[in-house]
């Protein structure tokens, strides 16, 4: 995320504030405004294109957004052209891809695999607001989730879905309506809290093509969230009141355990003038090693809808999870995001709090590293810790397609297949939030029955016949959790089309 300050409408030369890494390796910096277009340099590692040349067949990408300040002081979300035509490019090996409701871009290289750095140019849609004071650039690193059919269940995980009434896995092979419940060839799960009903042909079931976030939210992206809203706004996104004193814990007691969340207040807000407060990711006795690229415990099912549609994202189903997860291989029994049911668990940090920390464990060829269990740091690890000099998929815990930490670390929130989540129709935020700080997208399902804790957390246990780390566990599937879990957190996603 990167800063500016603006004036007279953005006319003048924009001014650097602040530039630094809002993901684990994703840099955006060197702003300019220049006829009418914002210049930034982006740079980003391990990026891959093969769509047209092996499996997984897919693309990592970035997805861009710019907000606004207006001279009242309230940010805004700065839509871009969908005009592709209109952006520029320093390198015709990266490719730009625009959304019809303008909400960001995706950039991404055009083939091959490394390091991408260039410069991107980017202009405002035809309607964009006038009263600027101050940009903000923000970046999230995706991965392409190709259209293809996939399996859901594996037969053995709890609560496990599966076909009605033969029993296995699921085949999702279009996006055709599904039907729940004990009727020939349905969806049903192994559950005591039956399916029923039907999963409309609206309702992302993940079957068409989509984006994923390559990373779990982390902290320093959920800091750069909270320090966009107003005090009334943040007073629902933490559990600490904004005009808690300096140095105080967004989301603990003071003198607590922080369970290795270091979001802290920087600047007191006050209520009375609506003045809110300055988060950051600080760790008060070591600053340099802050934790800031850990992913960010401590959120909601809320905190997540709410970062989701402030950054024009959506969240994911518990469909698309296991798709994620799997890809379109035949499910193995309890298997773990990384294709197998082995593992080893992360328990000794090396570089702890810092941009390269990782465990002192490796990955194998048949086991992927675990932060799970109670004798892992008590806490989330790093964005990407395990793919430290790994070698190949299962060595860095990636999922088919590669996306990270899709077992373990922070448990992650999914749109559900109970009746309070089969409204969802996959709409995408629009980058506005009640008054209150919650979503405003009338189809995402808030009520407790609507979504589901998939992929286990850093304290998740792995026993024989019980391993909530696995890719088709619903052990959770009931469980109507409101609250602030210091284990949970959540990724989002994008439709493709």
């Amino acid at each position: 995320m990167i800063f500016f300050n603006c004036k007279k409408f953005c006319l003048l030369l924009l001014t650097l504030v602040s530039a630094e890494l809002s993901a684990i390796n994703l840099q955006i910096k060197n702003p300019e405004f220049i006829n009418d277009k914002v210049y930034v340099d982006i740079s980003w590692e391990n990026s891959w294109n093969y769509n047209d040349t092996k499996p997984p067949y897919n693309y990592d990408a970035v997805w861009v957004f710019m907000k606004y300040k207006n001279s009242d002081g309230i940010w805004g979300h700065l839509c871009i052209s969908s005009d592709s035509t209109l952006h520029y490019l320093s390198y015709n090996s990266m490719k730009i891809s625009t959304v019809d409701d303008e909400m960001g871009v995706f950039v991404k290289r055009r083939s091959g695999e490394g390091t991408n750095n260039f410069r991107l140019g980017l202009s405002f849609c035809s309607t964009f607001a006038q009263d600027i004071y101050e940009l903000q650039v923000f970046g999230i690193e995706m991965v392409y989730i190709p259209e293809e059919a996939f399996y859901v269940g594996d037969g053995e995980s709890n609560n496990h879905l599966h076909k009605w009434p033969a029993g296995g896995p699921y085949y999702v092979d279009s996006e055709l309506p599904i039907e729940l419940g004990e009727v020939n060839n349905s969806m049903q799960t192994t559950g005591n809290d039956l399916l029923s009903g039907q999963i409309g042909e609206n309702y992302p079931k993940g079957f068409n093509a989509f984006y994923a976030m390559k990373y779990e939210i982390n902290q320093w992206q959920y800091t750069d969230f909270l320090n966009t809203l107003t005090f009334e706004q943040q007073l629902s996104r933490v559990s600490n009141n904004p005009e808690s004193p300096k140095s105080s814990s967004a989301y603990v007691p003071d003198n607590s355990f922080h369970f290795r969340n270091n979001i802290v207040i920087k600047q007191s807000g006050d209520e009375n003038l609506s003045k809110p407060a300055v988060y950051e990711v600080r760790n008060n006795s070591f600053p340099f090693y802050d934790g800031k690229h850990r992913s960010a415990n401590f959120l909601s099912w809320y905190d997540v809808l709410a970062y989701l549609d402030w950054s024009g994202l959506r969240p994911m189903t518990e469909l698309e999870f296991e798709k994620i997860c799997r890809g379109p291989k035949v499910p193995v029994p309890l298997e773990f995001a990384w294709g197998t049911p082995f593992h080893i668990s992360a328990i000794d940090p090396i570089l702890d709090a810092t941009i390269y920390e990782h465990v002192s464990q490796t990955g194998t060829i048949t086991a992927g590293i675990l932060s799970h269990g109670y004798d892992s740091p008590q806490g989330p690890l790093r964005n990407g810790f395990s793919s430290f000099l790994a070698q190949n998929r299962v060595q860095a815990a990636a999922s088919y397609y590669g996306v990270m930490e899709m077992s373990g670390n922070v448990w992650e929130v999914a749109v559900g297949l109970r009746s309070d989540a089969l409204q969802f129709i996959g709409s995408h935020g629009n980058g506005i939030l009640s008054n209150t700080g919650n979503t405003t997208q009338s189809d995402w399902p808030v009520e407790k029955g609507g979504y589901i804790y998939r992929g286990g957390g850093w304290n998740s246990g792995v026993l024989p016949g019980f391993r909530d780390a696995s890719v088709s566990d619903r052990f959770y599937d009931n469980w109507n959790l409101s609250g602030r879990r210091n284990t949970s957190g959540g990724r989002g996603v994008r439709s493709a089309h």
